[in-house]
């Protein structure tokens, strides 16, 4: 007599895993469940982002469409100029590596100031221009950076804290900016690049 079909046991191969589990199949269909939630969440939100948009005629629409905004930047192109020492003997790492610090840390000082001339916001824009400049020594940083402030740019200086290749309080970079190109090569433009 013949075995009924849903009497006979599968056999599994031996080079194939056993089974799930229910408790297995379970977190599968949590984890794509999660999944289908999350991508219909992201794809019904709304894509506005910031203020609602001002109502024509409003005293803010004829100041320029941006409520409490500051004036209008000058135009034209807008850069970063990040001076490196080159005296301390810095590898091409250690020197990226100081040189993206002074890049956030001139970005972050601007904007925690309020950026009341809209220069950074114009650098970001116009796509985050930056330079690297070659500086042989300390002396030479701190002139750079009161001729920064005498010419109203903003400056950033980066003190490392010894934990790798040069000595703890040493002044590795100064960014100079963001701010207008001219503005930038007032105080930089003798530099040669890095």
């Amino acid at each position: 007599m013949p075995v009924p079909l849903t009497a006979r046991v599968p056999l599994t191969p031996l080079w194939l895993p056993p089974p799930p589990t229910n408790m297995e199949q379970s977190g599968w269909v949590q984890v794509l469940v999660a999944a289908a939630a999350a991508y219909f969440f992201g794809r019904f939100q709304s894509r506005a982002v910031g203020p609602p948009p001002l109502a024509p005629g409003s005293a803010d629409s004829a100041a320029g469409g941006r409520r409490g905004a500051p004036p209008s930047p000058p135009p034209g192109d807008f850069k970063l100029a990040l001076c490196v020492r080159t005296d301390l003997g810095m590898r091409k790492g250690k020197m990226a590596a100081q040189a993206g610090h002074a890049a956030v840390g001139a970005y972050a000082a601007l904007v925690d100031a309020g950026d009341a001339a809209g220069w950074g916001a114009a650098w970001r824009r116009r796509g985050e221009a930056k330079i690297a400049l070659a500086v042989g020594s300390e002396g030479e940083i701190r002139t750079l950076e009161a001729a920064g402030k005498r010419a109203g740019v903003g400056v950033y200086v980066v003190v490392d804290a010894g934990r790798t290749q040069i000595a703890a309080g040493s002044v590795t970079v100064l960014a100079v900016g963001p701010a207008p190109v001219e503005m930038v090569n007032k105080v930089t433009g003798h530099l040669k690049l890095l």
